[in-house]
């Protein structure tokens, strides 16, 4: 009885050990193809240059600037701007911090991402001091 069940063992050994090379000779290859075809991933866009908002010693003046805040109506992003505003405004007295929320085309579409251009020509009506177009905008976007 013994024997016979070495003799068994054995051989599921020696069968693994002949069957196991010829099932790693197979192997899958699966190719996963995109209905929509290629996709081009868009570049993260820099942050412009802050030159503008800074003298000719490299100290940052804001002095009489016009700071947008704009977001998206998610949670606590309204909180959020408008505390960055305070601190904006106990840091830097001189500048002028509105809330921008309903910024209109081509604010919402962001086609060519020109927030430069965008914000020098966005009319904003800033408190004590009347119409004036925006110097900057920050964006308040919570994910």
């Amino acid at each position: 009885m013994k024997k016979k069940l070495i003799a068994v063992v054995l051989s599921i050994v020696i069968l693994a050990a002949l069957a196991i090379p010829i099932v790693n000779a197979y192997s899958v290859t699966l190719v996963a193809h995109n209905p929509l075809g290629a996709i081009d991933i868009q570049q993260n866009i820099p942050l412009t240059s802050r030159d503008r908002f800074t003298d000719d010693q490299g100290n940052v003046d804001f002095n009489d600037r016009v700071i947008g805040l704009s977001w998206y109506t998610k949670t606590n992003n309204q909180q959020a701007l408008q505390a960055l505003g305070e601190v904006l405004q106990q840091r830097f007295p001189g500048v002028h911090v509105v809330n921008v929320v309903a910024l209109g085309s081509p604010w919402n579409h962001k086609t060519d991402a020109n927030y430069d251009l965008w914000a020098g020509l966005t009319p904003v009506n800033v408190p004590n001091v009347g119409m004036r177009y925006l110097d900057a905008v920050i964006f308040g976007v919570a994910d």
